[in-house]
């Protein structure tokens, strides 16, 4: 019994994949699964697709390369090949994590008693997406919130970005910071705080 596995691949979205199991020798049995679920067999006459795999796969019947197509986050999982060769069973495993591309965050500020300013981005909370500041003095400050002194933000034209990144992409979203402080007047801004508009 031979194997091989290795860590785990992170693929965006509608995208491919392909698994080279790299077994030498004529294959007489091949068999894909994920989660033990059977994806795709292939007994020397016929080929059997299965599940929510029906129609986007292809296998490779001389080298037992399994390639997935349109790749959904459902997707996501432990595959594994089982190819027989001469009588003896080989074994590839991959675990695939699929990942959606990330949208444009939204960024909102709050103006803090103490003479300060919270910016607060919210986008993606999956574990593996990460969020960061840039700005004046500020470059690839971790974390979804960032604060700033209330006197520098209410007189400047600064503009912070807050950034989110996965493995497989990246977005950001421009805040002025002005625009935490409305101008006197503005008849389509609310009192905060009053519930007067």
């Amino acid at each position: 019994m031979a194997g091989e596995f290795a860590s785990e691949l992170i693929l965006p979205s509608n995208g491919n994949f392909t698994l080279r199991p790299n077994i030498k020798g004529s294959l007489e049995d091949i068999l894909w699964k994920w989660n033990d679920d059977k994806i795709i067999e292939f007994d020397q006459t016929q080929v059997y697709q299965y599940g929510q795999f029906k129609g986007r796969t292809i296998l490779d019947f001389k080298t037992g390369d399994f390639t997935l197509q349109h790749l959904k986050v459902s997707d996501s999982g432990k595959y594994r090949g089982e190819l027989q060769i001469a009588g003896q069973l080989h074994y590839y495993e991959q675990t695939v994590k699929v990942l959606d591309a990330l949208d444009k965050p939204a960024v909102t500020c709050q103006v803090n008693d103490n003479g300060t300013v919270t910016l607060l981005c919210a986008g993606d909370q999956s574990p593996l997406t990460q969020y960061s500041w840039e700005g004046p003095d500020t470059q690839d400050q971790p974390g979804y919130e960032l604060q700033i002194r209330r006197e520098e933000s209410q007189s400047s034209d600064s503009v912070y970005t807050c950034v989110v990144k996965n493995p497989v992409s990246e977005n950001r979203e421009d805040f002025p910071v002005k625009s935490c402080f409305p101008a006197q007047g503005n008849a389509h801004t609310p009192d905060v705080g009053t519930g007067h508009y």
